[in-house]
């Protein structure tokens, strides 16, 4: 089974999971993924410029990790302002960037398949874009609003992905 493909299933499994979860749990969860988002990103920016000649993939790298961190820090205005003096959940799901083995992401970079990368990572976008409409369709009224802004960004992320692997196709 291909890294796509076995992403797209571990994916499905852990949506179902999430849907399980309490508002609480859930917004301790994203608040945690996403800074293992960033982390992800700034991983993979370093490897991409130490192994590839186009900048614009670091770049890219780069834009989505500073944006990760600013999502965890709106989702824990959101958390403290909705549990005050609540110390965040631990919830035992993996992370969505758990799924990608870093190693396995280095390699691939190194042996020149860095479209099988940015593949998974543009599941990974759209799974949370998926995860971030659900939970505005299924949370309080005033969460909506977050998790409908924080879709949106999402989605902004799988475009700009999708964008830099057409680039990298035909260029």
């Amino acid at each position: 089974m291909d890294l796509q493909e076995e992403t797209k299933q571990n994916l499905r499994r852990l949506i179902e999971r999430l849907k399980t979860l309490d508002v609480q749990s859930v917004i301790s969860y994203w608040i945690n993924s996403e800074i293992e988002e960033a982390e992800m990103y700034n991983f993979l920016a370093s490897i991409v410029r130490e192994y590839s000649w186009d900048t614009r993939v670091e770049k890219l790298f780069l834009e989505l990790a500073h944006e990760s961190l600013d999502h965890a820090e709106a989702l824990l205005r959101e958390y403290r302002r909705l549990y005050p003096g609540s110390p965040l959940r631990r919830v035992e799901l993996p992370s969505i960037e758990v799924e990608f083995s870093k190693t396995e992401l280095e390699e691939k970079i190194r042996s020149g398949r860095l479209e099988d990368v940015i593949l998974a990572l543009i599941e990974s976008e759209k799974f949370a874009r998926d995860t971030y409409r659900y939970l505005e369709q299924h949370s309080p009224r005033d969460l909506k609003k977050l998790f409908h802004d924080l879709a949106r960004i999402e989605e902004g992320h799988y475009t700009r992905l999708k964008n830099l692997l057409e680039g990298l196709q035909h260029k």
